[in-house]
């Protein structure tokens, strides 16, 4: 089990109660605002902190929600707080049927938890539902309006969610829950398992949660794709081997368009200059190609330019793999 739940460990379904796990670390005012709006939408609020330095754990526990901090001597992941949030849970009340998982810089639109246990309660064959997501001030910034496109996923069955859906409390201990050590991706990982278990991932038709990215400088939006490219990379590692492929196809994508080619228009100046140029084209072609798709020019160019910081996450990744290889080696 690639998880870190045991399955005797779990609980059987055996009401219609649904809980929330919020996580978040310096989130401040945020943190108020989303907690304030998922109180009185279910029957049990669990805060888990990542080690805040500012007054979160303050606010969490003057609004009366059941309040953890993670322990410092292991590494932070929203992964390892939202497990943490979930075990707690799941020993606090046998009667939890659903968990909401949320992060603190979301605030859910009124309704939306009960409107997502619903579904659940009509699609038996469904083990993680979720709503539209929209980002609070798209117009912030343009890497605001980035993260208002991607949210604007299609609907139905598909393959994965982001950090804010509702699971089924059997399907997630059975699952194994998410891994500790991922440090971005844990969430379509947790779905490949669970549709390899044979249960479905909705994205419904409903409003879910206002989303608050703040990202207002281009070194943030470097550091998010660098993170990104690191996942890739981790959960391809995970699943190495195994017939789904998992994220095979963005590795190669990323190694391709942010090493291969311009690895190759170098190498190109060594024969002629027009060559070169000729293939610096590649890349507006592929920004124009992409545009016709998304139907956004910017978020096109976007695509494109991200594939060098996934790079650069990529190998931290390679080179994190290699210094815990040769130190387990040494031991």
């Amino acid at each position: 089990m690639v998880g870190g739940r045991q399955h005797d460990e779990c609980r059987q379904d055996t009401g219609m109660t649904t809980a929330v796990v919020v996580i978040g670390r310096n989130e401040g005012e945020y943190l108020k605002r989303c907690l304030e709006s998922v109180l009185g939408q279910c029957d049990n609020v669990v805060y888990v902190d990542s080690g805040s330095r500012d007054h979160s754990l303050a606010i969490a526990r003057s609004l009366d929600v059941h309040t953890l901090s993670l322990d410092r001597s292991m590494p932070f992941t929203a992964a390892r707080a939202r497990n943490v949030g979930f075990d707690y849970l799941n020993a606090l009340d046998t009667a939890i049927k659903y968990i909401h998982f949320v992060d603190g810089d979301c605030e859910m639109i009124e309704g939306s938890v009960n409107r997502a246990s619903a579904l659940l309660e009509t699609h038996q064959d469904t083990g993680i539902v979720f709503g539209c997501l929209h980002e609070r001030n798209p117009n912030g910034s343009i890497y605001n309006h980035l993260c208002d496109i991607e949210w604007k996923s299609p609907m139905g069955m598909v393959d994965s969610c982001g950090g804010i859906f509702l699971v089924r409390t059997k399907v997630f201990c059975e699952s194994g829950g998410f891994v500790d050590a991922l440090v971005a991706g844990e969430e379509p990982e947790l779905c490949l398992r669970i549709r390899h278990a044979g249960w479905k991932v909705l994205h419904a038709d409903y409003e879910m949660a206002y989303h608050d990215a703040n990202i207002t400088g281009f070194a943030q939006w470097w550091r998010r794709a660098c993170r990104s490219g690191y996942a890739y990379a981790a959960t391809a590692s995970l699943h190495r081997g195994g017939a789904s492929q998992f994220h095979i196809r963005e590795v190669i994508s990323i190694w391709l368009w942010g090493a291969a080619v311009p690895l190759s228009i170098v190498l190109s100046l060594l024969w002629s200059d027009y060559i070169a140029a000729i293939m610096l084209l590649i890349y507006p072609i592929q920004v124009i190609r992409m545009s016709v798709r998304v139907n956004s020019m910017i978020y096109a160019f976007f695509c494109v330019l991200i594939k060098f910081p996934q790079l650069l996450g990529q190998i931290h990744w390679i080179l994190d793999m290699f210094k815990y290889n040769r130190g387990a080696r040494c031991e």
